[in-house]
């Protein structure tokens, strides 16, 4: 997400896991390993009804670039 931000342009967390958030910290609970994967691994990218073709190709270089291809 930083990689990203650092070429202007805003993501954010994809998934939230309510049962992370500190408020619930000292409860008990289950494990839930495929959901805090998803908040783990996932983000939201720029998607809106007047993005451009050229704001798409600079959305997907900036991701490319991210990961390192």
């Amino acid at each position: 997400m930083q990689a990203m931000l650092d070429r202007e342009i805003s993501t954010r967390r994809g998934i939230m896991c309510a049962h992370r958030e500190k408020v619930y910290s000292g409860m008990q609970r289950h494990p839930l390993s495929q959901s805090e994967a998803a908040q783990d691994r996932c983000i939201i990218l720029p998607l809106y009804p007047q993005m451009t073709d050229a704001d798409q190709d600079l959305v997907i270089d900036a991701l490319t670039e991210a990961f390192g291809h």
